[in-house]
This record gives C-alpha cells, structure tokens and sequence, in this order.
C-alpha cells in the first residue's frame, strides 16, 4: 500500500475491482445526499447546531472505526502463511477493509436516518428548480387547453392546401364515373381479339386431344422388345443379388470368429489407453490434495 491508500504493482484485475468498488461508493454517496435531501419533507427541520453535531459525531465515529479495523487487519496479515507473495497478502488485507468500509457505511446510513437536513443552498436551488418545472408544466396545459377553442383563420398555405384536396376529389370522382360508364361498354372484334380468340381455340383443341389420346392409350397393351426384356433381366440380377446378401447375413450370424494376431494386437492397444487414462485420472486426484505453501516452505 502506498502513502495515498493506492495499490503499489498489483494486476489489471486488482485495478479493475478497485474502481468498481470506487464506482459503487460514489452511487452510495448520491443516495445518501438525495435521501437526506428530501427527508424534510416528512420530518421537520431541525437547527443547524444539532445537524453539525450529528455530523461531526458520525465523522468522529467513521474515522474510529476505520482506526480500529486497520488495527484487526494487520493482525490477519500474515505474509509467510499465506504462501502467495506480497500480492496475496495486499489483496486480503484489502479485502478485509473493504468489508469494515461497508459495514460503516451501514451503520453511518441508520444513524442519518433519524438526522433532519436543515435547508441549504443547495436545496433552495433545487426547490426553486422543482417550482420553475411545475410553473412550466402547467404554462404548456393551460396553453394547450386555451388552443382548443381558437379558429386559425385562413392563409396562403391553407387555401393551397384545400385546393389540392378538391382536385384529388375532382379526379377520384372522374375515375369512378369512367369505371361506372365503361360497364356497359361492348368492345367490337378486332385483328387482336380474333388472334387471342384463335390462339385460346388452338390450346383448347390440344388439351383435347392429349385427353383423348391418355384415354385411348388405356387399353393398349405393350409388346415386348429388346429392351424391355434386358430391363427384366437387369431387375432379376438385382434380385438375385440383394437375395444372396441376405442369405449371406443370415449365415454369417452363427460363424464364430476366431483370434488373430491383429485382433490380440488391438486388445493390447486397447487394455494400454485403459491404463494409460486411469493413470492420467489418480495423478489428477493426487495433484488435488497437493499443498502449494507447504511444497514452497
């Protein structure tokens, strides 16, 4: 530990948890001053010689307590037994007054709790902030609900707006009445029409004629021909083959394999790795009651 209460050499991670550890002493702060802010409300106020006495009396307290938790710590401080280094020993000891620091901290928030603030400037400015919010808030509500009941007079923008709404009216308007007209409408042929119409006939008289053409096909019957007799002898080989596996796998179920010099050879490879793991599994177990400082020392 160095003069000013810092760490001297010690790892990024030691670093890291001393400034969380600052981070969260200076939330704490803020709530003790918004708790003690605000406490008035509900308690009095009380003079402001019986708050100073109170705060010196907790600040008189803190510094004890903290006297006397150096004190413990540096009894718990022990550097050869701790069998890890300097950085071992800091990382206790800190460890240890970060515990008193927080238990002082308890004790200092129960003692405030029956504290009354008296009024500072602070809080003044806060008050006055509070007031000048509230006036804002409602100047924006009565101005909203004043605004309900006024009638904008026409304008340049205005005027352009209504116009663009009576044409997009005109011209919706336009195009129903078309759509209504145009129901009645008979369209006469043309060189178009009597193409599609030919067109339509053509792929109609074809599906017919494959319909009719499935339908006659029905009661054909094949002939046979070179090739579909080699596509029946293919299909029997087939046959035979996947035949003759299966008798095969049946008969080899009862075939008793003897010994060989490469199946011996695998149990040995085999009964080693065995070996070679439950060895691996004791030195592990070993090496878990192993005593570092006793080994050092």
């Amino acid at each position: 530990m160095g003069d000013d209460g810092a760490f001297q050499g010690v790892s990024p991670f030691d670093f890291a948890m001393r400034q969380k550890n600052e981070e969260k002493k200076r939330k704490q702060r803020e709530r003790d001053a918004k708790a003690q802010l605000y406490k008035y409300h509900s308690q009095g106020v009380a003079t402001l010689e019986e708050a100073n006495a109170l705060k010196v009396n907790a600040e008189n307290e803190k510094g004890k307590q903290a006297a006397r938790q150096m004190k413990e710590d540096a009894k718990k401080v022990n550097m050869a037994a701790a069998g890890f280094g300097v950085e071992q020993a800091s990382r206790n000891a800190d460890f240890e007054r970060e515990k008193a620091r927080q238990e002082t901290e308890r004790n200092t928030i129960k003692n405030n709790q029956k504290v009354v603030v008296t009024e500072t400037v602070e809080t003044n400015e806060l008050r006055a902030m509070a007031l000048r919010d509230k006036a804002e808030k409602e100047t924006e509500r009565q101005t909203i609900k004043d605004n309900q009941n006024v009638v904008v007079s026409e304008t340049v923008e205005t005027n352009e707006l209504k116009a663009l709404a009576a044409r997009d009216k005109a011209e919706k308007e336009t195009e129903r009445q078309t759509i209504k007209d145009n129901q009645n409408v008979v369209v006469t042929e043309t060189v178009e029409t009597n193409e599609l119409k030919a067109l339509a006939a053509r792929d109609k008289a074809e599906k017919e004629t494959e319909r009719q053409t499935v339908k006659d096909n029905q009661n054909v019957v094949v002939t046979e021909t070179v090739e579909t007799n080699e596509l029946k002898e293919l299909h029997k080989r087939d046959q035979a083959e996947k035949e003759t596996e299966r008798q095969t796998k049946a008969h080899l179920k009862d075939v008793n394999i003897s010994e060989s010099v490469e199946g011996q050879v695998r149990k040995e490879q085999h009964k080693m790795e065995k070996d070679w793991k439950e060895t691996g599994k004791q030195q592990k177990a070993e090496n878990t009651n192993f005593d570092m400082a006793r080994a050092l020392f």
